[in-house]
């Protein structure tokens, strides 16, 4: 088991503040995790990968901003999506998974939003919300896993709800307001897309069809900013997956505590998630 961790080639992060990346860094390596580097990290990937490897091992992101050794595309042929298809497992914290990407020697991470990332590489859609209503609520599935620890969602996603077995909620959540990332499609927004008769917007169409965000859309802007471009708001009224199992065949990509840390709780935090760290990791039986 790895996890990466780069403060000083590859220092951008978002929501993990980098003395807490550290201590957890610590403390896992204590417990038998490698710490790896930006150039490390995708060497290792390589070589699990071509050695057939990949299946049981495990990276945890200390950093929750992936840097561009292994984020080298913005497509499902990136490394680190190459990686979960050949069988490895991802553990993710913090803020939205491959929202941004991180590049040597630049504290501040590239935002790659716009260039549906998120969606290309893993299959969901993000939700931001600054309304949640509650804790989460863990779900039997993640109970099962080893959560215990409750906190306050901010990144919920949206899925495709039918029957299938490769995405697993894991703890839930109910924001008051919430609205879909500003995504884009070649430069033009997806609502544009959407109504064109073209394939593409017919799959789009369908896709909105199947997604039980929202009964009402609400509009809050003073008179001197009527006409600009804002998100489209929802109120949910439902349930949304917080913390998730994607998974790609063997592998599986873990995405948890969708939260802002604050740098001035990281000796409780670093206790307390790497203890959940190290009971989920033990329950899969990952190498």
């Amino acid at each position: 088991m790895v996890a990466y961790f780069d403060k000083h080639e590859y220092p951008a992060t978002s929501w993990i503040p980098l003395n807490l990346a550290e201590s957890l860094k610590d403390e896992l390596e204590r417990e038998g995790f490698k710490p790896l580097g930006a150039r490390e990290l995708r060497d290792w990937m390589i070589e699990v990968i071509e050695d057939q490897r990949a299946q049981n091992t495990l990276v945890v992101f200390l950093q929750d901003v992936a840097p561009d050794t292994i984020l080298d595309r913005f497509t499902p042929d990136a490394l680190v999506r190459q990686y979960l298809d050949h069988g490895g497992c991802i553990l993710w914290l913090g803020d939205i998974p491959f929202w941004y990407r991180g590049k040597e020697g630049e504290e501040k991470p590239e935002p790659i939003y716009g260039n549906l990332v998120p969606i290309n590489l893993l299959g969901v859609i993000p939700v931001i919300t600054y309304t949640p209503t509650d804790v989460v609520e863990i779900t039997k599935e993640g109970r099962k896993l080893g959560l215990t620890i409750k906190w306050t969602s901010h990144r919920p996603v949206i899925y495709m709800k039918d029957k299938s077995h490769d995405f697993i909620p894991l703890a839930k959540s109910k924001p008051l307001i919430a609205h879909c990332v500003p995504l884009t499609i070649e430069g033009r927004p997806v609502k544009e897309v959407i109504r064109e008769p073209s394939l593409l917007g017919r799959i789009l169409r369908y896709f909105r069809g199947r997604f039980q965000l929202g009964v009402a859309e609400v509009e809050v802007r003073s008179e001197a900013e009527r006409g600009k471009k804002r998100p489209t708001v929802f109120i949910t009224g439902e349930k949304l997956p917080c913390a998730w199992i994607k998974k790609f065949g063997d592998g599986m990509f873990i995405r948890l505590w969708d939260m802002p840390i604050r740098s001035e709780l990281v000796n409780y935090y670093t206790r307390i998630i790497a203890t959940e760290i190290l009971r989920i990791t033990r329950r899969k039986s990952l190498k």
